[in-house]
């Protein structure tokens, strides 16, 4: 009950209480009977005035204790509409590395799982369109590879990585151009040694 009290003031009257959120995060566990509870608490106490990073601890302990295939559909479904209202509500909380795991799921065999997956990509695409591009050109990419035949993945990490070592021509320019910095810096040092000498005479 104080709980729900403070959760709801905070959000109301977008109070700073940076405490509370690691407090509330200590009971988003799997044991705990009242997961649910404590989630609606946290989405309650969420306000665009909160620091990011602060909020971003709590929601990846979600996904990575309960949006899992061996969850039920229903907790998982629960736990994503969940990190929906959070971050709705406090929008840089949000990862690309998260949007990316949880967008994944828009193809589950599950419909409330793919529905819920569906509108986090739908609000981001209002939120932050900027981060699902670039969410969905990596996706690309990944899919180019893997329709690529393996000899010419190879080939090709063959070329970038050739492209990136040193030759033999390499370490010499280096070794000469150490070389003539040490040079520099001890003739530097005897002109500068030269010249109190003189003074001091």
């Amino acid at each position: 009950m104080l709980m729900d009290l403070i959760s709801r003031l905070v959000g109301i009257q977008e109070l700073f209480l940076f405490n509370f959120y690691p407090f509330v995060q200590r009971f988003v566990q799997r044991h705990q009977k009242e997961v649910t509870k404590m989630l609606l608490f946290v989405v309650q106490a969420s306000h665009h005035l909160v620091l990011p990073e602060i909020i971003q601890s709590l929601l990846m302990t979600v996904p990575n204790n309960f949006v899992m295939d061996k969850n039920s559909g229903e907790v998982m479904t629960v736990r994503i509409n969940a990190i929906k209202e959070i971050t709705a509500r406090c929008t840089l909380a949000m990862t690309e590395e998260l949007l990316q795991d949880l967008a994944q799921y828009k193809t589950h065999r599950n419909k409330n799982i793919m529905m819920s997956a569906r509108t986090l990509i739908h609000l981001f695409q209002t939120l932050n369109p900027q981060m699902l591009q670039k969410i969905q050109e990596q996706q690309e990419i990944a899919k180019k590879l893997d329709s690529m035949p393996m000899e010419e993945r190879k080939a090709k990490a063959s070329a970038i990585s050739s492209s990136r070592v040193l030759t033999q021509d390499d370490f010499q320019k280096i070794c000469v151009a150490q070389i003539k910095k040490e040079m520099d810096a001890a003739f530097g040092k005897a002109q500068k040694r030269k010249y109190i000498k003189i003074d001091s005479g």
